[in-house]
């Protein structure tokens, strides 16, 4: 019986795992996805488009420079 326990708990640290990784591949595609909208936008169209704030944009980009 402990090794089903032990199963699924691994089970779930490889899913936080994925998981974490999935949220940094994302965050790096938005970081980048705002710089090339920079380019051609302003803050408030991009956090319009986006559906931030635009203090919340500022953060992102601050964040990843």
């Amino acid at each position: 019986m402990q090794d089903n326990w032990k199963r699924l708990a691994q089970a779930l640290l490889d899913e936080e795992d994925y998981l974490n990784k999935q949220t940094r591949a994302f965050r790096k595609t938005r970081l980048a996805t705002i710089k090339m909208m920079r380019n051609e936008l302003s803050i408030q169209q991009i956090a319009k488009l986006l559906k931030l704030s635009r203090q919340r944009v500022y953060k992102i980009i601050e964040g990843g420079e």
